[in-house]
């Protein structure tokens, strides 16, 4: 049925990624969210919400590679918006790790796209996804995930730090 077409879409687009033909892995990807998301249209489900948020971060992670910024940013930032639905409805260690992810994919294309102190809120978010998850279940992974956050949120404001130092150099 739809459900594994959208399924082979996902499969084939991880195919042409691997073979880095990334605009062809980005079609597949972008089929396996319009599946999705008819799916998503005539069945609702928590599921199919967060496959739909799962294929809209492949698509940006794409943009992303073929330096497409603004577009990868659309769909992670959509992305990101099914993945809080989720998880206002299931407060799941799962559910939260997505979150934290998509906080991470934003908090990066943002960074890329030089806007640092966007970039920063969202790690700082990603942050508090992480303590979140560290006080239902401590991992080593959760640490690992909390230590990365912590130092994107530093290198962003090292780079906003300097620029501001950059601007009062010029005014004065």
């Amino acid at each position: 049925g739809m459900r594994d077409v959208s399924v082979s879409y996902l499969e084939l687009g991880e195919i042409e990624e691997a073979l880095k033909q990334y605009e062809n892995a980005k079609e597949y990807y972008v089929k396996s969210v319009e599946m999705r998301e008819n799916l998503l249209h005539r069945a609702p489900s928590l599921h199919t919400k967060r496959n739909v948020s799962i294929s809209c971060n492949r698509v940006g992670d794409m943009e992303k590679k073929l330096g497409r910024y603004e577009k990868a940013r659309e769909y992670y930032a959509k992305g990101l918006e099914l993945a809080l639905e989720v998880l206002h409805e299931r407060q799941t260690p799962f559910a939260r790790r997505d979150v934290a992810n998509a906080y991470s994919d934003m908090g990066l294309i943002e960074e890329s796209l030089k806007h640092y102190e966007t970039a920063r809120e969202y790690f700082e978010k990603g942050l508090i996804e992480c303590e979140k998850l560290n006080e239902i279940e401590p991992t080593d992974e959760v640490k690992s995930v909390s230590n990365w956050f912590k130092r994107a949120y530093e290198r962003v404001d090292k780079l906003i730090a300097g620029m501001k130092q950059q601007e009062y150099l010029y005014r004065s």
